[in-house]
């Protein structure tokens, strides 16, 4: 086995165990809201379906949350890496962003006016 993705894989485990993970998690309003609306339409399936789909549904729903986070995660740390690639080259920077203001491009935003 790779020992990089090993290590990896451990450290992206031990991210989302950490007291700050399991703060946002029960204080963000965002995901608080959709536990919420998850749980009420679990409950409706669970009055449908056996208990061992339903259980199978839950590991489902783990899995991809789980997947989620890890890609959330890796996209945070490249983001992150980005920002400091950047952030050490201001003048290049500033050169970008003269010239597509000079070509007119926006960059994917859309202005209001």
């Amino acid at each position: 086995m790779d020992k990089n993705m090993e290590i990896i894989s451990q450290l992206m485990v031990t991210i989302t165990q950490t007291n700050e993970w399991f703060r946002i998690c029960h204080e963000d309003v965002q995901i608080q809201r959709a536990t919420l609306d998850l749980q009420t339409v679990m409950e409706r399936v669970a009055a449908l379906i056996p208990e061992e789909l339903m259980d199978e549904l839950w590991d489902a729903l783990g899995n991809l949350e789980q997947a989620q986070e890890t890609a959330a995660i890796l996209y945070g740390i490249r983001v992150a890496d980005a920002i400091r690639d950047v952030a050490a080259r201001p003048t290049d920077l500033t050169r970008y962003i003269i010239d597509r203001a000079k070509t007119g491009a926006q960059g994917g935003t859309k202005r209001n006016g």
